[in-house]
């Protein structure tokens, strides 16, 4: 599930409160090496196990049981010498006082037959993983966890929450019972299976991650809330681990200066025009039901690949009559000129006008960043040129500079590089230049329709900080104030 499907089902998910703006995030975890005693439970060798049976059932001597297994009797010494020396038998005079030797079964030995395993006290070293917000333990495996080093969180566009505590766990704070529920857990069904006893020593702690979604919402006087969404789901133990993190430290996730959509809008849209936006309730409406009707469509043809010929057409029926209803539900949107875009729709949008437009896109956003001008971005831009589309990127903050220090900004400059190599290569239709100025964040597709937003078309990813702001956006379709809000950017542009 994507982020923006994430932010989309939960946007509602507290009354009273807007969702306004969301963030790929990723959360921390330790991955330690504990030293511990276990008891460990191993499956006992076929042939031990059939002369184990075999002495229980009163055959004493090695001869007679090789006689009974169809064996030679040396392998049979063999087992009997490794179950002796396991403590599951032992070695006992004859009653009938001739001087020879009988095996007998220990009471560990009736038990291992029992379970066709011996038990024995193992030390081990088991990487642990836990939760550095939380402090739980999560795993002993990590087997089907799509965890990384916490290094790769800047290069995969994540906003990096830091652990609370920041240092690693201690010994005292990793319960011995819950490192035995998760061994359980994870060995369950095994026939080797390993009962922790003690923790005995810490070694190497390394720093990991996972991918997670921070969902900001607000109410009008209130300040912000934060949902952390882990697998999918709100995590009520991450929230308020997280706000305790955020009580002790000084770093704010909000601007000084609050700005809604509203207020954003202003800045480019007489306030006549704002006062046509109809009520969110109605559009978001629209939109969760378009967004059903598409992952239906995703289920759809995921079951036309298994289904016989039958099932098919009755499936291609179904997605037909999915995909007529999306068009009347985009058809309702359009009709609607003037409202209120959910943060969760900008990039959906954006995509929409690559993809069809037919005479200008015009992007405004601050900065760029290579997290998100890669190179399948620009090669969509290189399709919309193909089409014969003007492309307008207006971009900076500053007049110079305005990157990232290090790796990151120089990155960041080969991401600015690329598009400027693209724009000498379709120099008759693309124009980019540096304003120096840009806070407003714009998309305008064609004289259709026009976004204005704080939402940083060009930098959604690749933040260094948690920073929320309001990202809720206002759609217009009134042709005339599209064209005025794109005459407005086209001046600006050099050449």
């Amino acid at each position: 599930m994507t982020a923006e499907e994430i932010a989309q089902r939960l946007a509602g998910a507290r009354p009273g409160y807007q969702l306004v703006s969301y963030r790929e995030v990723a959360l921390p975890l330790f991955k330690i090496d504990l030293e511990l005693l276990v008891l460990e439970k191993k499956p006992l060798p076929p042939i031990q196990e059939f002369v184990l049976r075999s002495v229980e059932r009163g055959l004493t001597e090695t001869t007679s049981i090789a006689g009974l297994l169809g064996i030679d009797e040396p392998i049979v010494r063999t087992a009997a010498a490794q179950l002796v020396s396991d403590s599951n038998l032992v070695l006992g005079r004859s009653d009938d006082g001739g001087g020879r030797h009988r095996l007998q079964v220990t009471d560990s030995g009736h038990l291992a037959a029992v379970e066709a395993a011996h038990v024995q006290p193992v030390e081990i070293t088991l990487p642990v993983w836990i939760d550095g917000l939380t402090r739980r333990v999560l795993s002993v495996t990590g087997k089907g966890r799509q965890w990384f080093p916490v290094a790769q969180a800047a290069h995969r566009g994540l906003v990096e929450i830091a652990a609370f505590p920041q240092r690693r766990p201690g010994l005292e704070e990793i319960p011995l019972d819950s490192v035995r529920d998760v061994i359980r857990a994870e060995t369950a069904g095994r026939r080797s299976q390993r009962e922790v006893i003690g923790i005995t020593g810490m070694g190497k702690a390394r720093r990991f991650a996972r991918e997670a979604v921070a969902l900001a919402y607000r109410a009008p006087g209130e300040d912000l809330v934060i949902t952390l969404v882990v697998e999918g789901e709100p995590s009520e133990a991450h929230d308020a681990a997280f706000a305790r993190a955020r009580a002790r430290s000084a770093r704010q996730v909000t601007p000084k200066e609050w700005h809604d959509a509203r207020e954003i809008a202003e800045s480019e849209l007489p306030s006549d025009v704002i006062d046509q936006a109809v009520d969110t309730a109605e559009t978001e409406r629209l939109e969760d039901e378009r967004a059903d009707l598409s992952r239906e469509d995703a289920r759809l043809r995921d079951a036309a690949k298994r289904a016989d010929k039958n099932e098919v057409q009755a499936l291609r029926e179904q997605l037909r009559e999915s995909e007529e209803r999306q068009r009347e539900l985009q058809a309702a949107l359009d009709n609607i000129s003037v409202r209120q875009v959910p943060v969760y729709e900008h990039r959906r949008y954006f995509d929409r006008a690559l993809r069809e437009a037919r005479e200008r896109v015009l992007i405004v956003s601050p900065w760029i960043r290579f997290e998100v001008v890669d190179d399948q971005f620009v090669g969509r831009f290189r399709d919309l040129l193909e089409r014969g589309v003007e492309l307008w990127v207006g971009h900076g903050i500053t007049k110079e500079g305005g990157y990232r220090p290090k790796a990151k900004g120089e990155k960041d400059r080969d991401a600015e590089r690329k598009l400027e190599r693209l724009r000498d290569d379709y120099a008759e239709l693309f124009r980019m230049t540096r304003f120096g100025d840009t806070h407003a964040k714009i998309l305008v597709c064609d004289s259709r329709f026009s976004i204005i937003t704080s939402f940083n078309w060009l930098s959604f990813r690749g933040d260094g900080q948690l920073d929320f702001r309001d990202e809720r956006g206002y759609y217009v379709g009134l042709q005339a104030k599209v064209d005025d809000l794109f005459d407005s950017y086209r001046n600006r542009f050099s050449g």
